[in-house]
């Protein structure tokens, strides 16, 4: 979307987990290892410098100090629009978890996701409007303590419009109206298109069993690649 165009457009972050296959991998492209529960990783060095490293990190696994992720955390980005290329799921984070995750550190990776993502956002004119999760628990809490932050003023316009609702909730992330003559779309809030974007990640996979983190990775960069062709040409979808 280009920078001098004058209206705001709303976009979304969705978050959804994968399962991962239990296993270390070494990226030759980044130098790092994959695999890792993202929490333990501050205790250990990722970047690959000898297999003195490799043997600590597969001896701290078996002694349970660091454990493995067992699945993984994708974070997306979708902008609210009629055009499908727009608004399909653009990744933009790929984290290990595992079973031992709480709601403490999955707030402290969307929190963080969210404030970068936001600096970048703003210089091409478009802005977070919501954050949605697949429905786990965690996540749900997490959102909530991220969002429910302001409570709307009786004298606000939008106080005015949601008053009568029987299950209105007053507390709200922010009550700015950025684009107020602009359009919505029911269809759009959700992780519908992050799921679907997950179904290019298994059509790349073409099995049952599950990706590692260091598939997943590379899956998830070409998904990307061909939407970014698509969006080129979408005369060719």
């Amino acid at each position: 979307m280009s920078k001098s165009s004058g209206e705001i457009h709303g976009v979304q972050i969705g978050a959804d987990e994968l399962k991962l296959e239990h296993c270390m991998h070494w990226k030759p492209c980044k130098n790092v290892i994959l695999g890792i529960f993202h929490e333990h990783s501050e205790w250990f060095g990722l970047e690959f410098c000898s297999m003195a490293q490799a043997y600590t990190l597969r001896d701290s696994i078996q002694n349970g100090f660091i454990h493995l992720a067992s699945e993984a955390t994708v974070l997306a980005v979708m902008v609210f629009s009629d055009d499908p290329h727009l608004c399909s799921a653009q990744p933009f984070v790929i984290s290990g978890m595992c079973k031992h995750k709480d709601v403490n550190s999955q707030q402290e990776l969307l929190e963080t996701a969210c404030t970068a993502m936001c600096q970048k956002l703003w210089d091409i004119r478009l802005q977070l409007y919501s954050i949605a999760s697949d429905g786990d628990s965690r996540q749900c809490l997490t959102t909530a303590n991220l969002t429910l932050i302001w409570e709307i003023v009786p004298d606000s316009e939008l106080w005015s419009q949601l008053r009568d609702l029987a299950l209105f909730n007053n507390l709200c992330g922010a009550y700015e109206a950025h684009n107020p003559l602009g359009s919505f779309w029911l269809s759009l809030p959700g992780t519908d298109s992050l799921k679907g974007f997950f179904g290019k990640v298994w059509t790349i996979q073409s099995n049952d069993s599950n990706v590692d983190q260091l598939q997943l990775v590379n899956h998830i960069d070409s998904a990307v690649i061909c939407t970014n062709i698509l969006k080129e040409h979408p005369e060719w979808d």
